[in-house]
């Protein structure tokens, strides 16, 4: 016997085999029991859509769906950006570039010209600066060109040689001390001593001898009769003077200005002479005051 089921599904008929003589359960196929009771399956059957109109996800094959591991070619990136990290090996920053190989790396330049222009005023690119050899202003020098402490002041490049440099090109440390030589005042742009001055006076007469180891100072001489047209000479003893050395010496105050020619002399290793002439056609009796000033100095 045969009986007739939804023919979309693909099932056109089910058989059964009759219950044979002798009693018990008709069987139906491999489904036993009455024939009333088969209704579930048919009903459950008919609730299926065919397998050819499958295609919700519910109902999609494992196969058809994309593995957790694949891969994409560069052109399917359309949108968002990747981590540095994942670029290259090495560490991505501001100091880093991405090398073919595949590394970030810090950059070398061959030479100064080839350094880039980052575009700010501090940032300027090397061509644009005088080389060592070239320079003219403060700005471009290094600390290394300026003479150190115990070499004296420093003549600027750009002027002739010989001639000081002014305070505005040179670091108020990179010059000599008070007693190693003179010091240039940054704020005042002036030349000369900051501190480490003396005084000191004459003991017996204007030919006696006196003693001062600062780099300047003033010296009061005796009070004692010079004749007219006249020279007197005394030594200084000065521990910082040397025979390469100038000494610049002047009638500073007390007496008659503009009597007395004063000239600085002999000078040898830590002490000089002053000379002292009376220039008027009298006798004069004063206790003069000298200021004298060192500048140290060298023949090579």
């Amino acid at each position: 016997m045969e009986y007739q089921f939804n023919s979309g599904m693909g099932i056109s008929s089910i058989s059964f085999i009759p219950t044979p003589s002798g009693g018990g359960s008709p069987a139906w196929g491999a489904i036993t029991g009455t024939l009333s009771d088969q209704t579930a399956l048919a009903n459950a059957l008919n609730a299926k859509a065919a397998s050819a109109s499958l295609s919700s996800a519910a109902y999609t094959l494992s196969t058809q769906y994309a593995s957790s591991t694949h891969v994409h070619s560069a052109s399917d990136v359309t949108s968002s950006t990747f981590a540095l990290a994942r670029m290259g090996s090495g560490t991505p920053n501001v100091s880093t570039f991405l090398s073919g190989e595949g590394t970030w790396l810090l950059p070398v330049y061959a030479n100064l010209s080839s350094l880039p222009i980052l575009g700010t005023a501090a940032s300027t690119n090397a061509v644009l600066y005088a080389l060592t050899s070239q320079i003219s202003s403060a700005a471009y020098t290094l600390i290394s060109n300026y003479a150190t402490a115990a070499q004296g002041t420093k003549a600027d490049s750009a002027v002739q040689p010989g001639t000081l440099s002014s305070a505005a090109y040179t670091l108020l440390t990179n010059y000599a001390t008070s007693t190693q030589g003179l010091k240039a005042n940054t704020a005042l742009q002036q030349f000369g001593y900051a501190s480490g001055g003396g005084a000191v006076t004459q003991l017996t007469g204007k030919g006696t001898g006196v003693t001062l180891n600062t780099p300047c100072g003033t010296i009061v001489m005796m009070s004692t009769a010079l004749a007219a047209a006249t020279i007197t000479s005394f030594i200084v003893t000065n521990s910082l003077a040397t025979s390469t050395d100038l000494i610049y010496a002047q009638h500073e105050s007390v007496g008659t200005l503009g009597a007395y020619q004063v000239t600085p002399n002999t000078y040898a290793q830590s002490s000089f002479k002053i000379s002292v002439r009376n220039n008027t056609a009298g006798s004069l009796a004063e206790a003069i005051k000298l200021r004298f000033t060192l500048i140290k100095g060298v023949v090579s």
